[in-house]
């Protein structure tokens, strides 16, 4: 991110020295920054190229007009692209440097109709930086918590990497951007972001021979024009011109040798024809070697990996087994189809019979008393708990028994009532 700031840093330098435009009587159009004005001259610092200025004086009878760019205007442009990424997110530090930009302008110019945007800018920049204090981490443009970014802290490192590379390609730093490659594919050559760092870097080394050919005719025009100038020079001017001239070289040599020790691609200067030709020879033979990786298999097994993911949450194991093995097969060193193999095993772990205790088999079967009720009006209960007499059929016998005896004491008595009348 702190190369991000200096990218927007030199935009912004770059917007203040174009914020007026003088239109000439021929047509012509001049994009600068005017320094000063009098009732007859207009004196501007024109832009030549991202790190060149110069500056010209324009008599105002050759002008037609001048525009002159409101100050809220100037300072908008600087703003104007600056939106969250959507696929990664920063450091909480970096959010507040980005707010206190955005609220700088609206302090600075609350009338102007730019506004809104500003506004709506601090809200998306608000919104992201309350999830990243959560500890949560933007990764391919989804949210993920603290715990899942730990686990995907290699993967975040080389989206981040990756961004790195494209905003020094963006800014012409295309050294800048070589070293970062050299030091991804040290480190995250096994991740996803790998192949389109491949191909950014194909990309890159195309542009930059683009640009080291001009230099090198630049190079070997000037070095005619110092031979001409050797020419027309005295032999004591001729000594101290080449004298020089050797010496700067001799300087070049030594920064060119030293940093071939300890990296591949040297310092670009411009006026030393062995910077120039070691980069050509350098950027020829890189470009050779990144034609030879082949990408489109490593992009076949990120496919495979994100279909597996989605597999995975929906808890479709078997396909999800099925997907990462094919993304093996195509790219061995993937490290998210490793990562996702390791979490299928462990979702299969969970969901498994024997994961849980209450579905284990037990070594005896359980039984549940309190599930059969006892019998509570059986005879057979009764009985064995109170005395027999005081049951119902105890009862009836004892009733059956007095019957029988009354009975038995009025027959006697009758047949000895009879007795008696006989005698």
């Amino acid at each position: 991110m702190r190369k991000f700031l200096l990218l927007f840093l030199f935009v912004a330098s770059f917007y203040e020295a174009a914020a007026d435009t003088v239109t000439l009587k021929t047509g012509d159009k001049l994009n600068g920054k005017i320094t000063s004005e009098t009732d007859s001259q207009v004196t501007m610092r024109v832009q030549v190229s991202a790190t060149i200025s110069d500056e010209r004086t324009i008599n105002k009878d050759e002008i037609a007009s001048i525009e002159k760019e409101q100050p809220d205007e100037l300072a908008f442009q600087d703003l104007r692209n600056l939106k969250p990424d959507p696929q990664m997110s920063y450091s909480a530090d970096t959010y507040d440097r980005i707010l206190s930009m955005l609220r700088n302008f609206n302090t600075k110019f609350p009338q102007s109709a730019h506004n809104v945007d500003v506004l709506h800018a601090m809200e998306e920049f608000e919104a992201e930086k309350t999830h990243v204090a959560a500890g949560e981490v933007k990764y391919l443009g989804r949210w993920i918590t603290k715990d899942m970014a730990e686990k995907r802290k290699i993967q975040i490192q080389a989206q981040n990497y990756l961004g790195t590379m494209r905003q020094q390609a963006s800014a012409g730093d295309f050294i800048g951007a070589l070293n970062a490659f050299d030091l991804f594919e040290k480190s995250y050559a096994m991740t996803r972001f790998y192949p389109d760092a491949v191909e950014l870097a194909k990309l890159v080394l195309q542009r930059f021979q683009a640009q080291l050919a001009n230099m090198a005719r630049t190079q070997a025009y000037e070095m005619q024009q110092f031979q001409q100038g050797l020419a027309l020079s005295s032999a004591q001017q001729k000594t101290q011109l080449i004298a020089a001239a050797q010496r700067e070289q001799a300087g070049f040599d030594a920064v060119i040798a030293s940093a071939q020790k300890g990296s591949k691609w040297v310092p670009l200067i411009p006026r030393s024809a062995k910077s120039i030709q070691v980069l050509q020879a350098a950027t020829a033979t890189e470009l050779q070697r990144l034609k030879g990786v082949q990408v489109q298999p490593m992009r076949d097994s990120i496919a495979l990996v994100d279909k597996a993911r989605e597999a995975i949450e929906a808890k479709d194991y078997a396909t999800a087994d099925t997907l990462l093995k094919q993304a093996t097969s195509k790219w061995s060193q993937n490290e998210a189809a490793k990562f996702w193999s390791n979490e299928l095993a462990a979702a299969k772990a969970a969901a498994s019979p024997s994961a849980t205790p209450s579905a284990a088999p037990s070594a005896k079967p359980v039984v549940k008393h309190v599930a059969t009720p006892e019998p509570s009006a059986t005879p057979e209960a009764v009985s064995g708990s109170r005395p027999f007499y005081m049951t119902l059929p105890g009862a009836l016998t004892i009733v059956g028994i007095l019957l029988v005896v009354l009975g038995a004491g009025a027959l006697f008595n009758r047949m000895q009532a009879k007795k008696q009348i006989d005698e």
